[in-house]
């Protein structure tokens, strides 16, 4: 996908109970999901996402041009890179913006693999967690747990419950590569000042952002 370029998936059936009032509809201007339209047995939603970019900002730069920076928190990260890089005379490294359900997935199955079940909390997050110890269990491939969870992600997706505010364009990942502790306070620091929650993660070493 080309700097600049929207990210489209298109979603066909599966769900056999909607909330009231149609199925749930990811807009793209707000990236809030509201009820949209019902489409009989086989309901479609097209969820795509807000442009993004992996052109550098202000004291900051993506770990190269796959991550795409959402438009829409573009101007929280300028915030944070200004802040942190007058606190401590340093530029940031942003590793990961935009997601679509494969790529939350391979991210997921990442962490599990690696051990971690405790960043991603709650009622789906369960859910994806327990298809990758079946499928582990029943030794499928890695491709195919992934896919699976990715199935289970984008049900969830659609039904309004994002397992990660990546998936609505609101959250980065900032590299913790060759800060010290107090530079990664400082970092957290600066996404609180910019209206932002931090998140330390460990698998592998980042501090997300959500917006």
């Amino acid at each position: 996908m080309s700097d600049g370029a929207a990210s489209q998936q298109t979603i066909l059936g599966g769900a056999k109970s909607w909330p009231k009032g149609g199925d749930p509809y990811h807009d793209p201007k707000t990236g809030q999901f509201t009820s949209g339209p019902s489409s009989n047995d086989q309901p479609m939603i097209t969820v795509t996402a807000p442009h993004g970019s992996s052109k550098p900002g202000q004291h900051w730069s993506t770990k190269d041009s796959s991550v795409k920076v959402p438009d829409r928190v573009r101007d929280k990260v300028d915030g944070v890179a200004k802040e942190f890089n007058k606190a401590t005379g340093k530029d940031l490294v942003v590793t990961d913006g935009m997601r679509m359900p494969l790529d939350q997935a391979k991210r997921m199955f990442y962490k599990f693999k690696h051990g971690d079940f405790k960043t991603y909390k709650g009622h789906v997050s369960s859910l994806i967690s327990k298809i990758y110890h079946d499928g582990v269990k029943n030794k499928d491939s890695d491709a195919k747990i992934t896919q699976d969870m990715a199935d289970e992600i984008d049900r969830n997706l659609r039904l309004a419950h994002p397992v990660s505010n990546h998936l609505v364009n609101r959250a980065v990942d900032f590299s913790v590569r060759n800060l010290t502790p107090k530079e990664q306070g400082e970092l957290k620091s600066a996404i609180k000042k910019n209206g932002g929650r931090p998140l330390h993660e460990g698998v592998p070493p980042h501090i997300h952002a959500s917006f």
